[in-house]
């Protein structure tokens, strides 16, 4: 049925076909790990305690920083030199590699070296940080490599190894935390490190397979000058995404955080849906910008963009559903916080529609620039508003956020990078607002049904 209806698609629309053929790869792979990562939320806090699970997310957020300076931002290089230069990828592709693993080499030293002083900012054992640098580095290859799946539209392959991993973790994180009699954590940690060493084993066959040893520094030169401005975006990124449950737990207690971290779950499936969606597009859309088709653009945008919406208020209506199914009811509370959380991920598509302009030009700079005034921004209002109103003001500054993500980055395509053919705002504001207040209706409805049943 899936197949019939996307050869109807493709045979009016070519561009939707391939964003819809791709992006229901990478959406379906990611789908399915967030509900493992959500069927793992009951099974290990049944296995260890509250600490044992606390060094795990404390770990999983390092973690994520260090992959960040590991990766050196160059991924996304990966993307636009494929389209671009397809003919000399392949030393691109090599050079690259070795330039991440000559760099990672450095980068673990000085980590290494200071990880008693790591240890103490992020209250861990210190031993766990020679393991965050060691699943740091093996995961950047990898992270690279997926990269060039998604730019040579892969995506059916690149899902299958996402989907893999996520379910080896599961099944090795619960096998090796059974067996333990103490620092059930380690379950997790070792985890890692095995699909980590398994997953660059993997990556390493790739950059052999695709790869020509022909060593430029202008292949270097290439990706640096794309990826080194990219760390300070991806660093404020995660600030942006993650930090307001830091500071609910800091400011509010540990009973709120919990309660909005799954809330943030629930209305991640729709970022989800947006994230996969966007890798799906950029191949095809970087593609239309080399060949100057600005006019497939703007069409498969209105329709990008009302699939987008559609889904949001879809995800809207399920919500008290989603919630029944996976957890008790005294998670219930954070009902009210998805309608909020999902008008944020809106206008977090929009960003990612005017973001890849400035990807295609090698504007990164000034990505990263407005991505940290973006995080420093929420980490301000949550600040202010956490103590006065609660876990609320968490969701409703981190849409506030993601709105002045979206505006500052349409500025900048327009009045810096001066692209006057890039998408027509009228395009895509005037569905995700009409949206936005559909999602509001639908919350105050469910609120009011909550009062008098």
């Amino acid at each position: 049925m899936i197949k019939n209806l996307l050869n109807k698609i493709n045979a009016r629309d070519a561009l939707l076909f391939e964003l819809l053929k791709h992006g229901k790869n990478y959406i379906g792979g990611a789908l399915i790990v967030q509900a493992l990562s959500i069927i793992s939320i009951p099974i290990l806090t049944r296995l260890m305690p509250p600490e044992d699970y606390g060094i795990i997310a404390v770990f999983t957020s390092l973690l994520a920083l260090m992959a960040i300076v590991f990766g050196l931002g160059i991924r996304g290089a990966v993307n636009t030199y494929y389209i671009e230069k397809e003919k000399t990828f392949p030393a691109f592709f090599t050079t690259n590699a070795l330039l991440l693993w000559a760099a990672g080499i450095f980068i673990g030293g000085i980590l290494f070296y200071s990880r008693e002083t790591i240890a103490a900012l992020v209250n861990l054992p210190s031993h766990l940080i020679i393991y965050a640098i060691a699943v740091a580095f093996f995961s950047a290859t990898y992270e690279y490599v997926n990269a060039f799946l998604q730019a040579s539209k892969q995506s059916a392959l690149s899902s299958k190894i996402h989907v893999a991993r996520g379910v080896l973790a599961l099944i090795i994180t619960i096998g090796i935390t059974l067996v333990l009699s103490d620092h059930f954590y380690m379950g997790f940690i070792y985890s890692a490190l095995i699909l980590s060493c398994l997953l660059f084993l993997i990556a390493i066959r790739f950059i052999v397979k695709v790869g020509t040893l022909k060593p430029s520094k202008e292949y270097m030169t290439y990706a640096l000058c794309f990826g080194l401005p990219i760390i300070f975006h991806l660093i404020s990124g995660v600030i942006l995404n993650s930090f307001d449950q830091v500071m609910v737990n800091k400011i509010i207690g540990t009973y709120e955080a919990g309660i909005y971290a799954f809330s943030y779950k629930v209305g991640a499936i729709f970022q989800i849906f947006i994230m996969g969606l966007n890798q799906a597009w950029v191949p095809v859309f970087y593609k239309k910008l080399k060949d100057k088709e600005y006019g497939d653009i703007e069409k498969t945008a209105k329709k990008y963009v009302l699939i987008v919406s559609a889904f949001g208020i879809l995800i809207t209506l399920l919500s008290p559903l989603i919630v029944k199914v996976l957890a008790p009811a005294s998670y219930s509370v954070g009902l009210s916080l998805i309608p909020i959380i999902l008008i944020g991920f809106l206008f977090q598509f929009l960003y990612f529609i005017y973001v890849n302009y400035s990807f295609y030009e090698k504007r990164t700079g000034m990505i990263a620039i407005i991505t940290m005034i973006c995080g420093l921004t929420n980490v301000g209002l949550n600040y202010i508003f956490l103590p006065q109103y609660g876990y609320v003001a968490a969701a409703w500054t981190t849409a506030i956020s993601y709105g002045l993500f979206f505006l500052l980055n349409y500025i900048n395509v327009r009045i810096s990078i001066k692209n006057h053919q890039a998408i027509h705002l009228k395009t895509i504001l005037i569905p995700v607002i009409i949206a936005s207040i559909i999602i509001g209706l639908i919350a105050m409805l469910y609120a009011y049904l909550r009062t008098i049943i």
